[in-house]
């Protein structure tokens, strides 16, 4: 474990001062404790991959949101003609979808 040695009395026959004692302590608390949270270098590498796929995910989401609402007002004429081909694609894959059925 992990922590900081707070000499006593026998260390040079120096004693510490109780309110800087008492300040050491918590400090050691607080790395203690942040060590135990970041202990795990595995979890902290998933959490890493997590974070990043989280990420690319919302651009991704943001980009096809903002695209469609700039297709819908027709301010970007090009993906107008492709969403129009996306889309008789998907009813041509739906179409078949019945036909196997």
């Amino acid at each position: 474990m992990m922590g900081v040695v707070i000499p006593t009395e026998g260390a040079n026959n120096k004693m510490i001062d109780p309110e800087l004692k008492s300040e050491l302590e918590k400090v050691n608390r607080n790395l203690v404790g942040i060590f135990h949270k970041t202990e795990s270098l595995w979890r902290a590498f998933v959490r890493g991959v997590l974070h990043g796929i989280g990420s690319i995910t919302g651009i991704v989401l943001a980009l096809l949101i903002v695209g469609w609402i700039l297709n819908a007002m027709g301010i970007i004429p090009g993906l107008k003609t492709q969403a129009a081909k996306w889309q008789d694609m998907w009813q041509q894959t739906l179409e078949q979808a019945k036909k196997v059925r």
